[in-house]
């Protein structure tokens, strides 16, 4: 039986702020999912993140990214735990996530195709 292998890209050392110009992305394009690995949020306490999109990763226009029923794409995280990435992502090409006003997130990525 031949096993079908799948695409699979992490990437470490993700900081995630508060402004879309110095936060950071990621190309979201060949995959169908993914988890995010919270290392810490600077305020030591949940953040909520919110999910953006850009046409492409050198893009500089960034959209608000909703979902199906008209809300916008976030999610709340603590530092020292691991959550699957909205689904809403799939179909995104370059994924531009913000945390709240004033904080920031240190993450890391684990994306499957």
């Amino acid at each position: 039986m031949e096993q079908i292998s799948r695409f699979s890209s992490q990437r470490p050392d993700l900081m995630f702020t508060d402004n879309v110009g110095t936060t950071e992305s990621f190309d979201m394009s060949m995959y169908s999912g993914g988890m995010l690995y919270v290392d810490s949020t600077s305020t030591g306490a949940a953040v909520a993140l919110t999910f953006n999109t850009k046409t492409d990763f050198d893009a500089t226009g960034v959209f608000a990214l909703y979902d199906k029923s008209g809300s916008a794409v976030t999610m709340t995280v603590q530092g020292s735990r691991c959550y699957p990435l909205p689904e809403a992502l799939f179909g995104a090409s370059t994924v531009v996530v913000t945390a709240a006003t004033g904080a920031t997130v240190n993450a890391s990525i684990n994306l499957k195709g």
